[in-house]
């Protein structure tokens, strides 16, 4: 049989049994994102993770529409997906997976950090807010506090790329 030594945090806790921090927590820490930040994986720049953690907010409460091709996907694949990314956490999900191309950020575009960060502050207030059904364009009808563990599950993720969570 084989066994993985799991990655432990400077709180000696084991990664995969951190808590996710909630979605008021992370609206906080917006405050603190800085220009000038690097990320320690991928491509994207502060502004372009902030502008593709509201369009990923946007897309999750049925605010910001999707191809053909990724609802059939949805209907598809959506609830495996689901089912895979809801028993990860911000410290266990796979770095660098496929982005929709809904969300996806182009690397090439100069965007204002400043008004990112206000729009990112703003949709995470919104979802926080959710309340009842939602349709996700790939899960499906959710009830509201799975949207929202959902949402801050992605967006912890990214604040853990930009260093704002360990």
């Amino acid at each position: 049989m084989f066994f993985q030594a799991k990655a432990v945090n400077s709180t000696n806790k084991p990664f995969s049994m951190k808590p996710t921090p909630t979605l008021p927590e992370l609206t906080a820490l917006v405050d603190k994102l800085d220009a000038s930040q690097t990320p320690i994986w991928g491509t994207m720049n502060v502004a372009q993770m902030c502008r593709h953690c509201t369009s990923f907010i946007r897309l999750s409460l049925g605010v910001k529409k999707t191809s053909r091709t990724t609802r059939i996907i949805g209907w598809l694949f959506g609830k495996f997906m689901y089912r895979y990314f809801s028993t990860k956490n911000p410290w266990t999900f796979p770095k660098n997976l496929q982005t929709l191309p809904e969300i996806k950020q182009r690397t090439d575009r100069a965007l204002d950090f400043e008004l990112e960060k206000e729009q990112l502050g703003h949709w995470l207030k919104q979802a926080d807010e959710v309340s009842g059904l939602v349709r996700h364009p790939l899960y499906g009808k959710m009830d509201a506090a799975s949207i929202q563990n959902l949402i801050a599950m992605h967006t912890a993720y990214h604040f853990r790329q930009f260093r704002l969570i360990d």
